[in-house]
């Protein structure tokens, strides 16, 4: 039972608070993915394939271009 004497009240407010977060961000991933079911196939395809366009950088010649 040393263990119990160890624990402080900044350590349960810290694990409390992390699995309370924990719990949270579960919730709205569930949420999102419920919610995102319900979705034309359309959208969906464009939410999944947006980020994906992201990772290919912009060539500098049209960049040039923009700065005019």
């Amino acid at each position: 039972m040393d263990i119990f004497l160890k624990i402080t009240i900044d350590d349960f407010i810290f694990y409390f608070s992390l699995i309370t977060l924990s719990f949270a961000v579960i919730k709205t991933l569930i949420n999102l993915v419920v919610w995102s079911k319900k979705m034309s196939k359309g959208a969906l395809f464009f939410l999944a394939i947006f980020p994906i366009i992201s990772i290919f950088p912009i060539p500098q010649q049209e960049i040039k271009k923009l700065r005019i």
